[in-house]
C-alpha cells in the first residue's frame, strides 16, 4: 500500500491512499502513475530557472506560463540581472503571490547570462534544472513531457526539445531550429565531424539538465553573457547522453532585442567558434578528457578604409579575441606609415591579450555593454582622443543583437563616423551626419539615419491612414508633398499614380497577413527591427528599433488616462515608442526628419469590430488572445482591405488618442503642429483642419 499520484489525459491530478499496484491496470486515462512509498520511484522535482533583464513587458507572460503546467512537482528560481525598466516591480509582485513556488534574486549590475545561471544553479533542489528565459514561454505540457523523456539519470545529462517561434505574442508554424537532431543528439559530434549545428540546435528555454551534473560542470565562465547553453552542452556531454525530441513545447518570442537569432545559425556558430570552442576546450583539458574542438573559424573580411595620415580609431572590443586582433592587424597594414593609432575600449575584467597593436586601453565598467557601462571619466577620456571615426565589429553580418553596444557609444556623444562592421565586411553607419538630397517622392536618400536627420526641416507633411474616408482623388494632390503611409495602402495604387515618400508596417499581424504583397513593394521603408524576419527589405530600407515600452510611462490601468506623460523620441537613432498605432512611429521619425508641421488624413478613428476572437490554443495566455476575425470590410478605404476570416489586432482607440493629445502638445512645443485633415473623422483631440483649405486652387 501507498500513496499514488495520478495524471490524467487532460492535465487534471489527485493522490489516492492506501492505492495498490494491481489497481491501477483498472484505472481508465491514467497517464502517470509514481509512487511516493520507500521503495518505489520517487516523482522528480524539476527547478526551473528564469532569468530576465529588462522585460518587464514579456516576464508576466513566461512565469504565467510555468505556474498553469500539467506537472505540478517544480519550484521556480527567478534572477533579475539589474533590470531598470521595472522588471524588479514585477519580480516582487510575483514571488509575493506565489510564494510557496518562487524563490528570487538579485543583481545590483548587470553580470549576464552565465552569471545569472550560475547563481541559480546553486540554490536549486530539484533532480533537474530546467531553464527559461524571461521573454519565452512554456506549453502547459513541457515539464510532463521532460519527466518522462528525460530518461536514465544515471545515463541521460540532458534533454532538449524544439522550440515555436512567436512574433507579436502569435505562435506560427515556424520552428527554431528546422533540422533538429534526435536521440543522443551528440553522437556525431563526438565521431569526429564536429557538428557544431549540434551545440547550438536549442535555445536555453529548450533545455534541461540533471542537477548533479551542473555541480560537476561547476560555474559556467562569465563572458557566455548570452548562450550559455552551449557551453553546458559542450561539457555535459562528457559525463552522459544528451536526449531531444524534435516537438515544440514552448515558444520562442521574436524581437528586436533578441541577441543571435535574427541571422539564424550562422551567428551562433560564429559565436561558438570564437569564444566558445576556446572555454570548453580548456574545460576538457582542466577536467583530463581527452577531447578538443578544433573548427576553422568563419573567413572574415575587414573593409579598406582609405585612412589618412595621423587619424585615431576606436575600436570597441564587441567582438570575441580573434576578430579583434584580425582588426588591428589589418588596419596597421592599412595605415603603415601615416602614423594612424588605434585605441581599444574594452570592459574590465577581461584578461585578454589584446593591446599588441593598440596605442591605449580605454576601460568600462564591467557586465553587458550598454550607457550604463560608460561613465563620466570614460566619457571624458574617449572625447580627449578626439578620434576620426570608432569602429564597432559585429560578429554577424546584420548588426542585430549590438543595439545594446550602439547605444553605449552614442551616448558617449563622439562628433566622428560610427562605423559597425559584419564579418563579411559589410560597413553600418551609426553616425549622426546631416543633411541629405529629396527624392522624386519628396524623401531622402535612405543611406544612415545620420542623413534623414532634419532632411525635411521647413517641410510639412502628410500622415495618410487607410480609414473609409480615404480617396484617391485626394492622393493625387498629395504629389510631391513628403508623406508617410502604411499597411494596405497598396490597394490604392492601381487607381492613383501617387506614392508615399515612406512606408511602414508595424502590426505584426498585418504583417505576417500580406507578407508577399508587401516584399513585390518598390517604396523606401521605414521598418522596426521587430519586422525583419519576414524578409520584407529591399535595397532603400531603413530599420529603426522599438523601446518595448508604449507610449507612457504612466500607470494606464488608472481611469485617468489625460493624466499619462507620453514617451516620445526625438531621434531615430534611438529606440522609437509605440503609441498603439504606426502612426504613433511615424509622428516620432518625422521628428528626426526636421518635421514640424504634419497633416492626419483619412483617420477616421471609428472601428466596426466582430464578435469572433480567436485563441492560440497551444498557449492561452498569448498577448494575442484577443485577435479579431474580420467578416465584411467597413473600416478602410478598399473594400478588400481585409479578406474574411482574416485575423487583426483590436484597435485600441482611447490609448491611441491618448498618444495622439500629447504628440500635438510636443509639436506644438515645437513651433509647428499636428492637425487632423481627414475627411471624416471621429479623433477628435486633434485641432480640425480642412483638407482643401491646404492646396492653392
Amino acid at each position: 500500500m501507498g500513496e499514488a499520484l495520478f495524471f490524467w489525459k487532460d492535465g487534471t491530478r489527485f493522490v489516492s491512499e492506501g492505492f495498490c499496484a494491481g489497481e491501477s491496470r483498472q484505472m481508465l486515462g491514467v497517464a502517470r502513475v509514481y509512487f511516493l512509498c520507500w521503495g518505489y520511484r520517487k516523482i522528480m522535482k524539476v527547478s526551473v530557472v528564469i532569468t530576465t533583464y529588462n522585460q518587464a513587458e514579456y516576464l508576466e507572460e513566461c512565469v504565467e506560463s510555468v505556474l498553469c503546467q500539467t506537472y505540478r512537482n517544480f519550484e521556480v528560481i527567478l534572477v533579475d540581472d539589474a533590470s531598470s525598466d521595472g522588471t524588479d516591480i514585477i519580480v516582487e509582485k510575483l514571488a509575493r503571490s506565489n510564494p510557496e513556488k518562487i524563490r528570487t534574486i538579485r543583481f545590483r549590475e548587470n553580470k549576464g547570462q552565465a552569471s545569472a545561471w550560475n547563481a541559480a544553479i546553486e540554490l536549486v533542489d530539484g533532480e533537474v534544472v530546467s531553464f527559461l528565459d524571461g521573454d519565452d514561454v512554456w506549453f502547459r505540457n513541457k515539464l510532463e513531457m521532460v519527466v518522462s523523456s528525460f530518461g536514465d539519470l544515471g545515463v541521460y545529462v540532458a534533454f532538449e526539445h524544439n522550440l515555436s517561434l512567436m512574433r507579436g505574442g502569435t505562435i506560427g508554424d515556424d520552428r527554431f531550429s528546422e533540422s533538429f537532431v534526435v536521440g543522443d543528439v551528440f553522437h556525431r559530434f563526438k565521431q569526429g565531424n564536429h557538428d557544431l549545428s549540434v551545440l547550438c540546435q536549442a535555445a536555453s528555454s529548450a533545455s534541461t539538465y540533471s542537477a548533479k551534473v551542473l555541480k560537476k560542470i561547476g560555474k559556467i565562465p562569465s563572458c557566455f553573457q548570452t548562450m550559455a547553453e552551449a557551453y553546458l552542452k559542450g561539457a555535459a556531454v562528457c559525463y552522459g547522453r544528451i536526449s531531444g525530441v524534435d516537438e515544440c513545447l514552448g515558444a520562442f518570442r521574436v524581437h528586436d532585442r533578441n541577441q543571435n537569432f535574427e541571422n539564424g545559425e550562422l551567428d551562433r556558430r560564429l559565436f561558438l567558434e570564437q569564444l566558445g570552442l576556446p572555454e570548453l576546450n580548456e574545460f576538457y583539458r582542466r577536467n583530463e578528457f581527452e577531447f578538443q574542438l578544433k573548427v576553422a573559424p568563419t573567413p572574415s573580411k575587414v573593409p579598406h578604409l582609405n585612412l589618412r595620415r595621423g587619424d585615431r580609431i576606436l575600436l570597441v572590443r564587441s567582438a570575441p579575441p580573434g576578430r579583434i586582433k584580425e582588426l588591428v592587424s589589418t588596419l596597421r597594414k592599412q595605415g603603415s606609415g601615416l602614423g594612424v593609432t588605434i585605441d581599444l575600449l574594452l570592459q574590465e575584467g577581461f584578461d585578454l591579450d589584446l593591446s599588441s597593436g593598440v596605442s591605449q586601453v580605454i576601460t568600462i565598467s564591467p557586465g553587458m555593454m550598454g550607457r550604463e557601462s560608460i561613465t563620466d571619466i570614460t566619457k571624458a577620456a574617449v572625447r580627449g582622443n578626439e578620434y576620426d571615426f570608432v569602429i564597432i565589429p559585429y560578429y554577424n553580418n546584420t548588426g542585430f543583437g549590438y543595439e545594446n553596444v550602439d547605444d553605449a557609444i552614442l551616448s558617449i556623444g563622439l562628433c566622428c563616423p560610427i562605423l559597425g562592421i559584419g564579418v563579411n565586411g559589410k560597413i553600418f553607419d551609426r553616425s549622426t551626419i546631416k543633411g541629405a538630397k529629396v527624392g522624386s517622392q519628396g524623401q531622402a536618400p535612405l543611406d544612415s539615419w545620420g542623413t534623414l536627420r532634419n532632411c525635411h526641416q521647413g517641410r510639412r507633411a502628410f500622415i495618410v491612414g487607410n480609414g473609409p474616408s480615404l480617396s484617391c482623388e485626394d492622393l493625387d494632390r498629395l504629389k510631391g508633398e513628403i508623406t508617410f503611409a502604411s499597411n494596405k495602402i497598396y490597394l490604392a495604387f492601381d487607381d492613383t499614380a501617387w506614392r508615399p515618400s515612406y512606408y511602414s508596417v508595424v502590426d505584426q499581424l498585418v504583417a505576417a497577413n500580406n507578407a508577399d504583397r508587401i516584399r513585390e513593394l518598390d517604396l523606401p521603408m521605414l521598418l522596426p527591427t521587430s519586422v525583419s524576419s519576414f524578409a520584407f527589405a529591399n535595397e532603400n530600407t531603413l530599420w529603426y528599433r522599438e523601446s518595448g515600452f508604449n507610449a507612457y510611462l504612466a500607470d494606464l490601468t488608472s481611469d485617468d488616462l489625460n493624466s499619462a506623460v507620453p514617451r516620445f523620441s526625438r531621434d531615430a537613432v534611438y529606440p522609437i515608442h509605440g503609441g498603439y498605432s504606426v502612426i504613433y512611429h511615424q509622428l516620432q521619425l518625422a521628428w528626426h526628419m526636421g518635421v514640424r508641421e504634419i497633416y492626419l488624413i483619412g483617420v477616421d478613428f471609428s472601428f466596426s469590430v466582430p464578435k469572433e476572437r480567436v485563441v492560440d490554443e497551444r498557449f492561452k495566455v498569448s498577448e494575442y488572445r484577443n485577435a479579431l476575425v474580420s467578416t465584411d470590410e467597413v473600416n478602410h478605404f478598399h473594400p478588400d482591405y481585409r479578406s474574411p476570416g482574416e485575423t487583426w489586432s483590436m484597435p485600441r482607440l482611447d490609448l491611441q488618442a491618448c498618444a495622439f493629445r500629447a504628440a500635438a502638445r510636443i509639436f506644438r512645443s515645437g513651433g509647428g503642429g499636428l492637425f487632423n485633415a481627414s475627411r471624416k473623422t471621429e479623433l477628435s483631440e486633434l485641432d480640425l483642419v480642412n483638407f482643401d483649405s491646404l492646396f492653392d486652387e
